[in-house]
């Protein structure tokens, strides 16, 4: 602590009680660029600062660990370091048609539920989901379809057909982190 305070008095008196012009100047030179190495880092600091809708999950990784799994929220990223993944939370909808026989066009309104298990799933990448969705609902109904080969039929077992395909749907993306909330059908 005392030779703090000597290097302390020391600094003091070389800058402050030895005034002349080219040290006043050396001093001004100096608080200024200390200045302008603040300003630059603030505005690097809140270029960093990002804040995101309470409508999106945001995963926030450091160094590959997991530091923050939130809904919205704030954060700093810091350059090299973090990876921000930004997912929907909100319900998507998937639409896709069966022209075989007859027109259908099915809805499906799904939601991500597990942002870990959508992020970890190396198999169908985050920003996919929709297209192996209509896929898998693609295949499933063609399925279907051939148990009934005339469209009254199929209308009139068009309930049973869109809960059995809801479950179908389920368990094939059970392992995928999302939720189907809804399926409806509707003829052309």
């Amino acid at each position: 602590m005392l030779v703090l305070q000597q290097v302390f008095s020391l600094v003091k008196k070389r800058l402050f009680l030895q005034l002349d012009p080219t040290n006043s100047e050396l001093l001004l030179v100096f608080l200024l660029s200390v200045a302008l190495t603040l300003l630059v880092f603030f505005i690097f600091f809140l270029a960093q600062f990002k804040q995101f809708p309470p409508n999106k999950y945001v995963i926030h990784i450091r160094g590959g660990k997991i530091i923050r799994v939130m809904v919205g929220g704030r954060l700093i990223k810091i350059h090299f370091l973090d990876k921000i993944y930004v997912l929907p939370k909100n319900v998507q909808q998937t639409e896709f048609e069966v022209t075989e026989r007859f027109n259908l066009t099915i809805k499906v309104l799904w939601q991500i539920e597990k942002p870990l298990d959508v992020l970890a799933n190396t198999n169908i990448p985050y920003n996919s989901i929709g297209i192996n969705l209509k896929e898998k609902g693609e295949t499933l109904l063609s399925e279907q379809y051939l148990l009934f080969p005339y469209p009254q039929e199929f209308i009139q077992n068009k309930e049973r057909i869109l809960r059995e395909l809801k479950a179908a749907l389920i368990q094939k993306t059970d392992s995928w982190g999302i939720t189907i909330t809804d399926i409806v059908g509707k003829m052309a």
